[in-house]
């Protein structure tokens, strides 16, 4: 007899389910940091996740590289083990999980390209000049619930904060 197996994702089209968007609008006033992390950010409606949370929710990138249609205020570039392994290595040894994690931290550390750019090994350079600051009004969602390729405008505030 056969079977059709489906892992537990979304395919690309398909709606997500009823729970995100209901736990979407229950936790979105509730953000206090916005970290996206390996993203393209293309796909509706995860998307458009950084227009939905409050314009002075600080949003940090960790990417190999930017994305030109999206505002950061902190843009982390390059490998994401190694930015994270020294994110850890910066809050204390309680946050380095194991010697797999602690070896990744990158001895040569990282450049500042400004105040919000900082490229880790692995970035995909040269950056693209840094785009406008967020506008402090931000624009409706479209929360049609289906996945999607999508572009997300530049909304929100953001807290401009450094590593």
């Amino acid at each position: 007899e056969m079977a059709v197996m489906k892992p537990e994702i979304v395919f690309f089209g398909e709606g997500l389910p009823e729970s995100f968007h209901k736990h979407l609008e229950e936790d979105k006033d509730k953000v206090d940091l916005l970290i996206v992390i390996g993203s393209s950010l293309k796909v509706r409606p995860v998307a458009l996740l950084p227009n939905v949370i409050d314009s002075s929710v600080p949003q940090v990138l960790i990417n190999r590289e930017r994305l030109k249609h999206c505002c950061f205020d902190v843009e982390l570039l390059g490998y994401s083990d190694c930015i994270v392994a020294e994110l850890c290595a910066r809050l204390g040894e309680e946050w380095v999980v194991d010697s797999h994690t602690a070896g990744l931290r990158p001895d040569a550390g990282f450049t500042s390209v400004s105040d919000s750019i900082h490229l880790f090994p692995g970035a995909v350079a040269p950056p693209p000049p840094e785009p406008k600051p967020r506008p402090s009004t931000p624009k409706p969602p479209d929360t049609d619930g289906r996945a999607g390729v999508g572009c997300v405008g530049c909304v929100g505030g953001g807290a401009n904060g450094a590593v």
